[in-house]
């Protein structure tokens, strides 16, 4: 698939491009989202996340399973893959998600060819497409499986709506996603996520669930960027303004990005909470904030 297209913001000197090899369904990747954003963050205008859809799960039926003795169903495996992640990442998760997603079979291609056809619309829509997709598995439990949900995600982004279904349909997302899939088997690349780091001819891959400090020693290495950039400001101001630019984060993604331990984020957000700037989505054990309907 041809990158530079449709709505990649312009940006000036070094650029280092990070192809992420990732899927929407990927509890992994979603457990990555505070680190992205991180990277989004402190490296503003000197980087270009360029998700590849890596289709992860083609078709899931039943799975065999040594410590029960028996294969389970493709829901009951999923379920505790995701589980395990985000209580490991502390990002949240709703799991009513998988008594929505059917027992009988589960696949991830849907949404990745919906990914696909958002890219080919729209690069800078189709990132924070991919976020939606994400939320809206994990946190607001809606089978991203299915077109319909696709489309109004689509639309809620800015995508148009007919253009992004006859893209769905007619073939184009299809060839751009397995495209996709063919870099990952050029590239030896068998599980997700895997990160491609690149700048002025060389790269550098990271794999696995891999820390900011990872990336900062390999953009360092690429770019000459600072090895450990300077931590970000993080005033009760600049912790709102990145809420409403993200739309809705975590509060592991605010510890994150502003480098700040989890008490001190509980409270400055619970004091926005109070003065009525930002609202809390209680998601299992976590939570998410998003702005406010008075302020957003």
């Amino acid at each position: 698939m041809a990158d530079g297209q449709a709505g990649d913001t312009v940006m000036s000197g070094a650029i280092l491009e990070i192809r992420c090899y990732t899927d929407p369904h990927c509890a992994t990747c979603w457990g990555m989202e505070p680190v992205l954003r991180k990277l989004s963050e402190v490296y503003a205008g000197r980087i270009r996340l360029r998700p590849v859809m890596g289709g992860l799960v083609r078709e899931m039926r039943r799975v065999d399973d040594p410590a029960e003795g028996d294969a389970l169903p493709a829901q009951t495996v999923f379920a505790r893959r995701w589980a395990d992640a985000c209580r490991k990442r502390r990002m949240p998760l709703d799991t009513g998600i998988f008594r929505m997603i059917g027992r009988d079979a589960f696949s991830s291609y849907p949404a990745c060819l919906a990914q696909s056809a958002a890219w080919l619309m729209d690069h800078d829509a189709a990132r924070i497409y991919l976020r939606r997709l994400r939320e809206a598995f994990a946190v607001d439990r809606r089978d991203i499986q299915v077109l319909r949900v696709q489309i109004a995600l689509a639309v809620d982004c800015g995508l148009g709506r007919d253009r992004f279904i006859a893209t769905v349909q007619d073939g184009q997302a299809k060839r751009a996603f397995l495209e996709d899939r063919r870099e990952l088997v050029n590239r030896g690349i068998s599980a997700l996520p895997a990160y491609l780091l690149r700048c002025d001819g060389r790269e550098i891959l990271l794999t696995g669930h891999t820390p900011f400090e990872a990336f900062a020693d390999a953009a360092a290495d690429l770019m000459g960027a600072p090895p450990r950039p300077a931590p970000m400001n993080a005033t009760r101001q600049e912790i709102y303004n990145f809420i409403a630019r993200c739309g809705r984060a975590a509060p592991v993604e605010v510890e994150t990005v502003f480098d700040v331990d989890a008490d001190y984020v509980r409270g400055v957000l619970e004091e926005l909470e109070r003065r009525g700037l930002i609202t809390a989505t209680p998601v299992g054990e976590e939570s998410l904030y998003g702005l406010s309907l008075e302020t957003g």
